[in-house]
């Protein structure tokens, strides 16, 4: 095995770094932007489909122990305050 003339091969060790290096940034640079992408749309549908809770229902919820959750019956203690609103 002659490894002294391994610079004329077409596809040597500084080449798959390359190839290696550029992937690797086209697929961070893809899933970057696609993140940010994402999260903006996420915060818009946020802001734009948001919906008021009832005043009541925020009050029945501050009353409640939240303590022992499904002894009642319900998941949770505002799943109660849902159950007679």
């Amino acid at each position: 095995m002659d490894y002294g003339n391994s610079c004329s091969n077409s596809f040597t060790l500084v080449n798959a770094m390359n190839i290696f290096n550029s992937t690797f940034l086209a697929s961070v640079v893809t899933m970057g932007s696609m993140g940010f992408i994402f999260s903006f749309l996420l915060a818009f549908a946020d802001k734009k489909l948001h919906v008021e809770v009832d005043p009541k229902i925020e009050k029945i919820y501050e009353l409640l122990p939240q303590l022992n959750c499904g002894v009642c019956g319900c998941a949770g203690c505002l799943d109660f305050v849902f159950q007679p609103v």
